[in-house]
């Protein structure tokens, strides 16, 4: 059973929440190929640009006084996007900036700036934002400052492909 009750707690919920970004992807993906159009087209490869762009700055050589931004929380296991622990061999693996926080401000900016969309419209995909960046810190693979870089890299990547290509 996917949610049994007696395992039901918060890290379960943190754990679904962590895998919106594979979800947005599928979904900017297929509408792309459904309806072939200029805002599915955008979006779908500038989530590929806010992931790769997070992934490019997590292996850049930062200066041994930022470890405190640039690695992840002493501890954090559970970290990688299927949540498998699969990374034993990496200890305490670069994590800034958030890709997950990336790439679910990335989708939800771009919504917001390149569509109409309502009031309503608007709280969700601020909630969604919001909902990942707690089961990021939850789970304590990131810190609030890793969190905050990638959510500014996914609005800033949403902000070049909604108002300038």
């Amino acid at each position: 059973m996917l949610l049994d009750k007696k395992n039901f707690n918060l890290l379960n919920i943190a754990d679904y929440i962590s895998a919106l970004p594979v979800a947005f992807s599928f979904y900017m993906f297929l509408n792309l190929v459904r309806y072939k159009n200029r805002f599915f087209t955008l979006g779908f490869v500038g989530l590929l640009v806010s992931s790769v762009s997070a992934d490019f700055l997590k292996r850049l050589p930062y200066p041994k006084k930022w470890e405190f931004f640039t690695l992840r929380p002493n501890g954090a296991n559970n970290w990688d996007i299927l949540s498998r622990n699969d990374y034993s061999s990496k200890i305490n693996p670069p994590g800034f900036p958030s890709g997950h926080m990336s790439t679910v401000s990335f989708f939800s900016s771009y919504i917001m700036m390149a569509s109409e969309t309502n009031n309503f419209e608007k709280i969700v995909l601020f909630s969604l934002i919001f909902l990942t960046a707690w089961a990021r810190w939850f789970k304590g693979v990131h810190n609030i400052p890793q969190i905050l870089a990638g959510t500014s890299l996914g609005i800033f990547v949403a902000f070049i492909f909604s108002k300038f290509l």
